[in-house]
């Protein structure tokens, strides 16, 4: 999960600060509640698309931007 366990922690003070429950993001992304619990409680990683998503159903856009070459 290293890697986007930043984003999932963002994403889901989104929700919260947004006041959206766990089910009610589940319902709209297409997957259990039971899934998204995993990945907020950091016990799984979410695939990019269900990332994007996530992010678009809460007002944010997942962008992939190169980094310098050093």
């Amino acid at each position: 999960m290293g890697a986007v366990r930043p984003l999932v922690d963002f994403l889901k003070t989104e929700r919260e600060r947004l006041g959206y429950t766990r089910n009610s993001v589940a319902v709209a992304l297409g997957c259990k509640h039971s899934q998204l619990a995993a990945w907020e409680d950091g016990r799984n990683a979410p695939g990019v698309n269900f990332l994007a998503s996530w992010g678009a159903l809460l007002g944010h856009d997942l962008a992939f931007i190169p980094q310098e070459q050093q």
